[in-house]
């Protein structure tokens, strides 16, 4: 009997659609072989003619699926000939034999992954786009024609050690590394997608370059902003205790300074625990909500309280003051207060976030303060902050916990220790160790499932949402 081949979309019924060529020969040998081709919608798939259609790749796809199933038969038929049952094992080996993407462009793929990051604001955009320009410029020289292709089978480790040559000579250290760090992602994204089974970014060491730290005032310092008196601001100027109060607003709430002028009076409720804030985000149009009560000792809701007193028919909570030019005059104040000038109106959501760090040592807490739209900007402020969270959480003394080896610092440490055994990136360990500390009773849990996890490329955000469905499982 010989096999029936057919190509089918979506069996499993999840998103991204995976094409798998299901090969049936008799009820006792039935496999569904995944081809490693994902579509985004039923419509770029035609059912009766099986192939793949509005897909930028699709020539090259349908190509490969047509090989695909010439050399199986090809295999069942020498099989048939040598008198050798063409079991499920021989189907599967006569597969992996062809998995090479060979015809698809890398260019195009890389500006295909980065299409559909449709949430980024446009300046990041043309960052990407002025990266994936340098891979294509690169290739061009090295094959001595304008917008040469570049494929999956040219990306050898000597192909990227070149490739940084290039960038050392024409970019500075920071854009080099972010170059480097964009094509690894997305040649991440296309191994885990099937396109390629190396990723010669395993093998290359991206240049180190240490990262400014976003600056932020210190605790001391916003108390010496909070201590200056309005008799003192308005001798320096019209409503500048305004533009303080609205400062330090920022930096209990983290707002931005778009956000913070835009704020309105009906934003804020009120109800027997006492104010929250509820708004829409201007830049990235996500929507925060703020118990201002519960924030550093209720200090947001007692600049919130004095300007809802003020001036009710005005709909904005503070008045439209220092629209303009708002961080040469925030210079003033900081002067007044013994600050250094080299600070913004921005630096007040940095300051919030690395106050919430450092008191609250918990990433979804600042992502939820904050509005970040991945977890991995709240990450970075843990990051900075970690030895101090391991020294408050040194002091700790849980319920019912009398030995010492019990700690959550330890546990936290064996946990790191753990991650950094099995392959994990900094972002995903502590994604882990947050989820640690929110659930230190499931610690024997967590620790079982770091060490057997086999996807060690998927996302942080994917790691937390598999935790969470292991706790809610169990």
């Amino acid at each position: 009997m010989k096999a029936k081949y057919k190509l089918v979309l979506g069996r499993r019924k999840d998103y991204p659609l995976n094409i798998e060529l299901e090969i049936y020969k008799g009820v006792d040998c039935r496999v569904f072989l995944s081809t490693g081709i994902v579509l985004d919608n039923e419509r770029q798939w035609d059912k009766e003619r099986q192939l793949i259609l509005r897909n930028s790749n699709a020539a090259a796809y349908n190509n490969f699926l047509r090989t695909l199933i010439l050399n199986i038969e090809r295999d069942e038929l020498e099989a048939e000939e040598k008198h050798i049952a063409f079991t499920k094992d021989l189907i599967r080996m006569a597969a992996k034999n062809n998995t090479l993407f060979v015809e698809i462009n890398v260019i195009d793929k890389l500006k295909e992954y980065q299409s559909e990051k449709k949430t980024l604001r446009p300046a990041t955009m043309e960052n990407l786009s002025g990266r994936i320009k340098k891979l294509q410029k690169f290739v061009d020289i090295r094959k001595g024609a304008k917008s040469s292709p570049l494929y999956f089978n040219d990306l050898t480790l000597s192909f990227i050690e070149d490739f940084d040559k290039y960038l050392a000579i024409s970019q500075a250290l920071c854009s080099r590394v972010q170059t480097h760090d964009t094509i690894k992602r997305f040649l991440g994204r296309a191994k885990r997608d099937g396109l390629i089974k190396y990723n010669p970014y395993d093998d290359f060491e991206i240049p180190h370059f240490e990262f400014k730290r976003k600056p932020s005032l210190s605790e001391e310092q916003v108390v010496a902003i909070e201590n200056l008196s309005d008799e003192d601001l308005k001798a320096i100027g019209n409503q500048y205790d305004v533009l303080r109060d609205r400062f330090l607003f920022s930096c209990y709430t983290g707002l931005r300074n778009s956000d913070s002028l835009a704020l309105k009076k009906s934003d804020i409720t009120r109800d027997e625990r006492g104010l929250t804030m509820q708004l829409t985000t201007i830049k990235t149009d996500h929507q925060v909500v703020i118990p201002l009560h519960l924030l550093f000792d209720g200090k947001p809701e007692r600049i919130a309280l004095k300007y809802l007193n003020i001036n009710s028919s005005d709909q904005f909570l503070f008045p439209c003051s220092h629209k303009t030019k708002a961080n040469d005059k925030l210079k003033r104040i900081f002067r007044l207060a013994g600050i250094p000038e080299t600070y913004s109106f921005h630096t007040s959501r940095h300051t919030c976030a690395t106050l919430l760090a450092e008191k609250v040592n918990d990433p979804f807490v600042i992502r939820d303060i904050l509005g970040h739209t991945v977890i991995q900007t709240s990450m970075s402020y843990i990051s900075q902050s970690h030895k101090t969270a391991e020294r408050k959480l040194a002091s700790i003394k849980w319920d019912g916990q009398t030995n010492t080896d019990n700690s959550i610092t330890l546990k936290c440490k064996e946990i790191r220790n753990l991650c950094n055994e099995n392959g994990y990136s900094t972002t995903q360990m502590y994604i882990i160790i947050g989820n640690l500390i929110k659930n230190p009773d499931k610690f024997q849990i967590i620790k079982s499932w770091v060490g057997t996890l086999s996807d060690k490329d998927c996302s942080a955000k994917v790691i937390d949402n598999k935790l969470q469905t292991l706790f809610n499982t169990l």
